[in-house]
């Protein structure tokens, strides 16, 4: 993972292994490459992509929090 501060904004570069295709949820979504699956919540419902910030960000991103603080 690369994490760089560019015009006071953080950039965010993953790259994953192809053998974890199919594998991954959460935040950044599911590496399947079919975006309309990737606001997937814990419990299964699909959020649509085209929803507002508001939306996604209650119903999907909140989500996604850790539950404890990292060490």
């Amino acid at each position: 993972m690369l994490v760089r501060l560019s015009s006071e904004m953080f950039d965010v570069v993953v790259s994953v292994p192809h053998a974890y295709r199919g594998q991954t949820r959460g935040l950044l979504g599911v590496f399947n490459e079919n975006g309309t699956d990737d606001l997937t919540t814990p419990s299964g419902d699909i959020i649509d992509s085209g929803a507002s910030e508001e939306t996604i960000f209650n119903k999907f991103g909140k989500l996604c929090k850790l539950r404890s603080p990292c060490s």
